[in-house]
């Protein structure tokens, strides 16, 4: 059940980064093309906060 859930936040965040144009994934990508790494960590390590 957790590993489902693993892969669908993945997958999730992985088709929001090749097809929208706001959203964490693009919040990810602006972050790492900015070598702004703390930002971005603070994304991904609050992620599982953010599915409600």
């Amino acid at each position: 059940m957790h590993l489902g859930l693993v892969y669908s936040i993945l997958g999730v965040v992985t088709a929001e980064l090749i097809a929208s144009r706001s959203g964490v994934g693009q919040l990810l990508q602006k972050y790492a093309g900015l070598f702004q790494t703390a930002e971005m960590y603070a994304v991904l390590i609050s992620l599982p906060w953010l599915r409600g």
